[in-house]
């Protein structure tokens, strides 16, 4: 009988994924019409963190390209559906295996969060957007890409403020981003969801476990208090401008979203421990 092929250490599935992801973005031309968001175009900014999957917003009219695209390098179709109906958003979903699984998610016409119900265009996006270098945790991990800038990843990353969202504002606020920008971006949205989620990133910056942070970059304690005090101006520049006031005392704030924050410690334990058997392996 032939041996089973072994399976694939921590390190290994880490370092396969992000290797496929960069095939994919050296392979695409620049001169297609699309905005790279999520995990990897926060890499381009400053430090550079591991991403399951890719993450494209692109108008209907590059639709069928990024299909053949992904057909052509050997993504299989797995799932599609509409998100919203201003601008006919759509999700369509290709996966590829490569020992672990590797996404592409292609964003039709916008980008919606399930969490604020607002969606922006993809002309907007595009209009707030620049051609990057990506940097991976790998030494031969680089690529070009168009990729929406630091301000926009930041307004993107407050509507859906997820434990890894606040993880990224905080990477993306190493560098002091332009305030009014990111506040013209929030403008847009609902006043009273994002002032919850802007409260809710005001406890993870409260209750912030430095391991979080420096576990997912790879960065130093003095990189972690320039970003929390560039992330502190941030937080008190969009809610004096959008009007906004915490409504809760923190330690009401604490108590609401408890639940939260035990998954936060309990996903900075988890990427510890992948990262301790990634240096072990």
């Amino acid at each position: 009988m032939p041996d089973k092929p072994s399976k694939l250490s921590i390190g290994q599935k880490l370092e396969a994924r992000e290797n496929e992801c960069f095939h994919f973005l050296n392979e695409l031309p620049l001169t297609r019409h699309y905005v790279l968001i999520g995990g990897y175009a926060v890499s381009s900014y400053q430090f550079p963190r591991y991403s399951v999957d890719l993450d494209f917003v692109l108008p209907l009219g590059e639709l069928s390209f990024f299909r053949d695209f992904a057909k052509k390098l050997g993504f299989k179709h797995e799932s599609e559906h509409n998100v919203e109906q201003i601008y006919d958003g759509r999700s369509v979903v290709y996966g590829k295996q490569v020992g672990v699984r590797v996404g592409l998610d292609l964003l039709v016409n916008s980008v919606h969060s399930r969490q604020t119900k607002f969606a922006y265009p993809f002309p907007y996006l595009f209009e707030n957007s620049e051609v990057r270098e990506i940097r991976g945790r790998g030494l031969e991990a680089k690529a070009r890409a168009r990729v929406a800038s630091r301000e926009m990843l930041l307004a993107l990353k407050a509507n859906s403020i997820r434990d890894q969202d606040m993880r990224d504002i905080l990477a993306l606020c190493f560098q002091e981003p332009l305030l009014a920008d990111v506040v013209e971006h929030l403008e847009k949205c609902p006043r009273e969801k994002i002032g919850e989620n802007l409260e809710r990133l005001d406890v993870y910056l409260s209750a912030l476990d430095p391991q979080s942070f420096q576990g997912t970059f790879g960065t130093s304690e003095m990189v972690l208090k320039r970003s929390v005090v560039n992330c502190r101006k941030l937080l008190v520049e969009a809610r004096r401008s959008l009007g906004l006031s915490s409504t809760k005392s923190l330690t009401e704030l604490r108590g609401v979203f408890q639940k939260q924050e035990k998954r936060v410690r309990e996903g900075i334990r988890e990427l510890d421990l992948e990262h301790r058997k990634e240096a072990r392996g």
